[in-house]
């Protein structure tokens, strides 16, 4: 006819073991999407500048490795065009975001982010030896507490030919990615 006590402390007892539960659940499918929207977002983040330094590094003759805000500058002679004017694609760090300045014969035409999720100036390394630039880049992002991340690493082979001629190869060579990963940690 009606519950005893007993019964209505197990059922209290289960309740409050079972709401806690799928509180949290719900608490975790709702961040799902925005962590995975930022892993997303960090993989192009990351694609885009290497599309940027595989562009460059296709059409450089030397590279310049520089230092701290810098990474290094791209050089090459625009043979396109009938004054062959010299290109200058710089990379620098500048407040969480990777950023490619280009000047033709000295003068700036454009300086934008190639790169907006870089926490530090050393996410992104850059070696040099002749005739190569190879690196390694981090980006990361936060969502909602959770912390993702996706990491890259590069080898470009500069476009052979010296200063005062047409290179043999005038498209260079492709970029090799290779590495590329991505995580996403729980912030505690």
């Amino acid at each position: 006819s009606g519950m005893t006590l007993i019964e209505i402390v197990v059922v209290l007892a289960i309740v409050a073991v079972v709401i806690p539960a799928l509180g949290a659940l719900l608490v975790q499918l709702v961040n799902l999407p925005s962590r995975s929207q930022a892993s997303v977002i960090l993989q192009n983040d990351a694609r885009e500048t290497l599309r940027w330094l595989n562009q460059d590094g296709t059409r450089a003759q030397h590279f310049l490795l520089g230092t701290s805000p810098d990474y290094g500058t791209f050089l090459w002679k625009d043979y396109s065009l009938s004054s062959a004017p010299l290109v200058e694609a710089r990379y620098y760090y500048d407040t969480g975001q990777v950023r490619r300045e280009l000047k033709v014969n000295g003068a700036v035409t454009q300086d934008a982010a190639v790169a907006r999720s870089v926490a530090s100036y050393f996410d992104l390394s850059v070696t040099a030896c002749p005739g190569a630039v190879s690196g390694n880049l981090l980006a990361t992002g936060n969502a909602n507490g959770a912390i993702a991340t996706y990491s890259a690493v590069f080898t470009l082979q500069l476009r052979p030919g010296p200063w005062g001629e047409v290179a043999s190869n005038p498209m260079g060579y492709a970029l090799f990615a290779s590495g590329g990963s991505g995580s996403t940690n729980k912030n505690i």
